[in-house]
């Protein structure tokens, strides 16, 4: 099995065991997630493993995995971390990039980061830049705002250049 689908099916198992707590309160959940990771889903791990799981396996785990509600992310954004950070934390939660067509007239010229970051909204000359996400299952939008190097927008930890300065979740608009 190739080492990135291992970390997959480990990222879903330990969002399921999370998801199985969720009515617990936030405090007691990050204890249970670890104790389940280290002794749940550690045999079904070996087990999918050894029986060498399909990588489409992993896909379906992480596809069934329920989306990150905004008050999850909100706790988990701080001011200032790297954009991929965030970036990570939404796409794994289940949420998705929100396309604007006028990306690369927003942003001007050819634009190729309109390509690499789908979810990029527009961009001014003096560094700031929109990203725009969605989450189906809630109807909410997620606009984040950044300011830095947008080339770094998958540099993720001290070493980035481009850091989030605020966001904001609201209902999806409809049309």
């Amino acid at each position: 099995m190739k080492p990135n689908r291992i970390i997959l099916l480990l990222l879903a198992a330990s969002l399921c065991a999370c998801r199985a707590d969720s009515g617990r309160g936030q405090a007691d959940a990050a204890p249970v997630v670890k104790a389940q990771a280290q002794t749940d889903s550690a045999a079904p791990m070996e087990n999918a493993m050894d029986s060498n799981a399909s990588e489409a396996t992993a896909e379906a785990v992480v596809a069934k995995s329920p989306t990150r509600s905004s008050t999850e992310l909100q706790a988990a954004f701080k001011k200032d971390m790297a954009y991929a950070d965030l970036r990570k934390l939404v796409l794994e939660g289940g949420w998705t990039p929100v396309v604007e067509p006028a990306c690369k007239k927003n942003v001007g010229g050819e634009a190729e980061i309109c390509d690499q970051i789908p979810e990029l909204d527009a961009c001014s000359g003096d560094g700031y830049c929109i990203m725009h996400f969605e989450s189906v299952s809630s109807g909410e939008k997620l606009d984040v705002t950044t300011y830095g190097m947008v080339e770094d927008w998958n540099v993720a930890g001290e070493d980035s250049r481009l850091n989030v300065t605020e966001w904001g979740f609201a209902k999806a608009s409809k049309g």
